[in-house]
């Protein structure tokens, strides 16, 4: 049985792109993997919307996380929630999009051009990119394997069924408790507060994240 929070996800995932940016927006943990309450307080863990990569498109979400003396920065592109991964020749691929534009961010931290590379040192910062697309439920046996094809160590493909998944799994106390946390900073906000994400690699680490 499905919490009500769960089937509320569920249904916005059913619609277009913009609905998806919305749910995002109002629960960003969402996007947060191995979240944890007290980390995203403590800001060990954080969401921001709409930062810049280079001349290409924008990240729709990063998140960050420390893990291990590292910090993790995700770059996330986001697809309908409607869209498949194989279409026909003729047709645009949002599939094939995203993955042209988290190529670009790659090449981008490859080349360290991003717009506060001063900021970034010379150890110690890992990025990654994950995209989100279509419903896994309603994919060919084809389009998990192409799926399946383009991720690698550092580029994750999502869809929207594993992120309803894992709505199921927080009460409703929890998800109050996370929401509380606030919604997802702005890009300006990310490369202000990057000096404080990295100062913290110097720092002890809290006995709940060794």
């Amino acid at each position: 049985m499905p919490t009500q929070f769960q089937a509320n996800i569920a249904e916005h995932f059913s619609g277009d792109l913009e609905t998806a940016r919305e749910i995002f927006a109002e629960h960003p943990w969402l996007l947060v993997p191995d979240l944890q309450l007290d980390w995203l307080e403590r800001g060990y863990q954080g969401t921001y919307r709409n930062v810049e990569v280079g001349a290409g498109s924008p990240a729709d979400f990063a998140i960050h996380f420390h893990l291990q003396g590292k910090l993790y920065i995700q770059l996330i592109r986001l697809a309908s929630p409607r869209a498949p991964i194989v279409v026909d020749c003729s047709q645009p691929s949002e599939f094939i999009a995203a993955l042209q534009d988290v190529q670009s961010w790659k090449q981008t931290v490859q080349d360290r051009q991003l717009p506060f590379q001063e900021l970034i040192p010379a150890s110690g910062v890992v990025f990654m990119y994950r995209i989100v697309i279509g419903r896994s439920s309603q994919f060919s046996e084809n389009e998990k394997a192409e799926m399946k094809a383009a991720q690698n160590w550092d580029v994750r493909i999502r869809s929207y069924d594993w992120l309803i998944e894992k709505a199921g799994e927080y009460s409703t106390f929890m998800v109050q408790a996370l929401d509380a946390c606030g919604p997802p900073k702005s890009g300006a906000e990310f490369v202000s507060d990057f000096p404080g994400l990295v100062e913290r690699l110097d720092g002890p680490t809290p006995p709940y994240l060794s």
